[in-house]
């Protein structure tokens, strides 16, 4: 009874319980039988193994099954994606970063071309190497920086860093200086960015192709409320080695400020301000520009611009005012300007030479300047030295490589003035006695006498320039020699002072027409001599002949 049931022999043996329980990936696992059976057969007794018919041929065993190919290739593209993604998104922060670069400063109205770009993925800075770079909205100011270190913040410039900036400016510096003002003005907030530049070299032409009127190398730029400075050391303008040359700007005021022989614009002996006045919406645009220029030594000019005067301790204070009537710069320019030239006296005639000109010159004008920046007239001009004072017009016309000047100027001297000034200096040596007689002389004399000075210059020559003085009849002065006014074909109208003959004569003048008439005949000669006249004796021979 105790005795396991044995199955008739033949018969297949069954699969033990634990067989049965076993997991179905064990019964496949080759090599899996073997350890059961061997168990099977060691559980056996002799008996048994004597009776046991001989065992039935092993079944073959059960063919393996792969891991699926789909599975494979699945297990595959997710590993070479997995590998894949850093290299890609490496290989694309380039591109991604540039971009973000590049219209971030466009929205800040630069636009910039790097030849690389690197931004950590933090976004914290940006390092540029150079880079080309144009102000949107300012025509001929392009540049190149080296390289350009950028802090960000939240992907927003927060301080620039610039080494090696090289900046090409082309066109007038009236232009320029308002486009930079209406830039300044639609982006305030560059301004509010710290900025260093060093190594800035600066060419600026009037022209492609001009030679550079302005040159400078190894200037700088820091930070500076509410904008920047700039400062060199030294600049070249047209020729003239300036010294120290300043500029600053802001954005708060939309102001750009030049000062050239400084190194900051407002301490500079030479300054160009341009305000871009709000109120474009209202229809009072109404941008200007002022230049002004405190004791400058002329001498610096002299040389260069050839000046045809003795420029030494002479300064020239100016100040001048330009209102431009169109925001796009291609409309005319209105202004007036003051000039001083501390030290200089104008050439004056012989017959003027006792007449006090002081010690200095004043200039002053009014100006237009047309569309296309040629021709500039000169209306309600004066030049006043002492109680000498000159009233006329002119006009300056530009060419490709110089200007030419055309002045008319009239003056009208007192009498009185001009004979106490006489008398003063012939009796200077008498001291109090000599005014006292030319006081006398200048209640005396009524009357004034007319003076013009007439000139036409080239800017490329002006100690060359052509010169007519002319004096008038009055206060006992005779008049000038009259001057060769073909020479001034441009002059059609020289005001001729007073007293001075308007025209030449003009043909041979008329005969009388009542002269006595002629006698007609001529008298008739005597035929014979008067009666009683002696004739001289005959000669009476002195010898015989032989």
């Amino acid at each position: 009874m105790g005795q396991p049931h044995e199955p008739p022999r033949g018969a297949p043996r069954t699969v033990l319980l634990e067989d049965a329980r076993a997991e179905p990936s064990e019964l496949h696992q080759p090599g899996a039988e073997a350890p059961r059976a061997q168990e099977a057969a060691q559980s056996e007794t002799p008996e048994h193994r004597a009776e046991a018919p001989s065992p039935a041929p092993a079944p073959a065993p059960a063919k393996r099954r792969g891991v699926p190919l789909w599975l494979l290739l699945i297990g595959g593209v997710f590993l070479l994606v997995l590998i894949a993604l850093p290299i890609a998104g490496w290989l694309a922060w380039g591109p991604y970063t540039r971009k973000l670069v590049i219209e971030s400063a466009r929205e800040r109205g630069v636009e910039i071309d790097p030849e690389r770009v690197e931004v950590p993925f933090n976004l914290k800075s940006a390092k540029l190497t150079n880079t080309r770079f144009r102000l949107i909205g300012v025509e001929g100011l392009t540049g190149e920086i080296r390289d350009s270190q950028v802090e960000l913040d939240n992907k927003s410039p927060k301080s620039f860093e610039l080494t090696g900036v090289d900046l090409k400016v082309t066109g007038s510096a009236a232009r320029l200086a308002l486009e930079l003002s209406e830039w300044t003005s639609a982006h305030p907030s560059l301004y509010g960015n710290a900025m260093t530049a060093r190594e800035v070299d600066v060419t600026w032409r009037e022209a492609e192709g001009k030679d550079p009127w302005l040159s400078l190398k190894g200037g700088e730029v820091a930070p500076s409320e509410g904008g920047a400075r700039f400062s060199a050391s030294g600049a070249t303008i047209a020729g003239v080695d300036t010294g120290a040359l300043g500029a600053s700007w802001s954005g708060e005021r939309a102001q750009v400020s030049m000062g050239f022989g400084a190194a900051a614009g407002e301490e500079a002996p030479v300054s160009l301000t341009v305000v871009h006045t709000p109120g474009r919406e209202s229809g009072a645009y109404a941008p200007y520009a002022e230049l002004k220029v405190a004791k400058f030594p002329l001498d610096r000019l002299a040389g260069p611009l050839a000046v045809p005067i003795d420029t030494k301790d002479v300064t020239l204070e100016l100040s001048s005012r330009f209102e431009f009537e169109s925001e796009l710069m291609g409309g005319p320019v209105n202004g007036q300007l003051t000039a001083t030239l501390i030290g200089f006296t104008p050439p004056k005639p012989d017959e003027l030479s006792h007449y006090d000109f002081g010690d200095r010159t004043h200039f002053t004008t009014r100006f237009a300047l047309d569309s296309e920046r040629k021709k500039l007239s000169l209306t309600e001009t004066s030049v006043t030295a002492g109680s000498f004072k000159l009233k006329g017009d002119g006009e300056v016309e530009r060419f490709d490589d110089h200007a030419r000047i055309l002045l008319k100027l009239l003056a009208n001297l007192p009498c009185a003035d001009l004979a106490a000034a006489a008398v003063e200096d012939k009796l200077k040596q008498l001291g109090p006695l000599g005014k006292l007689a030319g006081n006398v002389a200048k209640s005396v004399l009524k009357g004034s006498v007319g003076v013009t000075v007439v000139v036409d210059a080239d800017s490329r020559d002006l100690k060359s320039a052509k010169v007519a003085k002319l004096i008038g009849v009055g206060c006992g002065l005779k008049p000038l020699t009259l001057p060769n006014l073909s020479d001034f074909p441009d002059l059609k109208d020289i005001p001729l002072p007073e007293g001075f003959p308007k025209e030449l004569p003009k043909g041979i003048p008329e005969l009388p027409k009542d002269l006595p008439k002629l006698p007609s005949e001529l008298p008739k000669l005597p035929s014979e001599l008067p009666p009683g006249f002696p004739f001289p004796p005959k000669p009476t021979p002195t010898s015989s002949a032989k």
